[in-house]
């Protein structure tokens, strides 16, 4: 297997108290092909204010993630109810394969904004 390619991504703003967009994502290794999660966890962690900030969500398979296509290395992030305060968020995304190997594949930011009609 060739080396993974982390991906920084920037996800779009969210908006508090609404429901987030589901984000699809695809592993791949560093030509391009997708990587099998057959057998793997996924872990993201988001967090505030910075990469070691309070833990804001924590998401695994089943529990936040779904995988949509073990071969082909399609996994999503689910919707959810956005109940954070307002600021930056950092997250990364990482999986663990069969052979207790752990890596990285995405990492980014995300900005959480006041709601202009419904002040909470």
């Amino acid at each position: 297997m060739a080396d993974q390619i982390i991906v920084y991504k920037k996800l779009k703003d969210r908006i508090k108290g609404e429901t987030s967009d589901s984000v699809a994502f695809t592993a791949k290794d560093d030509v391009g092909d997708p990587i099998s999660l057959v057998g793997a966890t996924i872990h993201c962690q988001f967090r505030y204010g910075n990469e070691t900030g309070a833990v804001a969500r924590d998401n695994t398979i089943g529990s936040g993630i779904t995988v949509t296509d073990e071969a082909g290395g399609l996994f999503e992030l689910d919707a959810f109810k956005l109940e954070w305060a307002i600021g930056k968020y950092f997250y990364d995304v990482q999986i663990t394969f069969p052979s207790e190997r752990t890596k990285t594949y995405v990492k980014g930011t995300m900005d959480v904004l006041q709601d202009t009609s419904f002040s909470n």
